[in-house]
């Protein structure tokens, strides 16, 4: 049950950093944009899928957290 704990909180940590990777990736990408006028150019597809990807690491996140708060209620 130690080891299991352990490798859950591998897992917790590993989708923490890739979430705020994406959102400091999101943020710079913006103060970019407003400064540059080669990066302002991005278009709204990637802006989209920038989105996407920092929605479904919020996502894992949140269904990570469900499902560990219900393991701990039948412990």
């Amino acid at each position: 049950m130690k080891e299991q704990r352990s490798e859950d909180g591998k897992e917790f940590l590993v989708l923490v950093i890739a979430v705020m990777h994406e959102l400091f990736s999101y943020m710079e990408i913006s103060q970019w944009a407003r400064g540059s006028t080669v990066l302002s150019t991005m278009n709204e597809a990637e802006k989209h899928l920038a989105s996407k990807h920092i929605y479904a690491y919020l996502l894992q996140l949140f269904q990570y957290g469900s499902r560990h708060s219900i393991r701990a209620t039948h412990m």
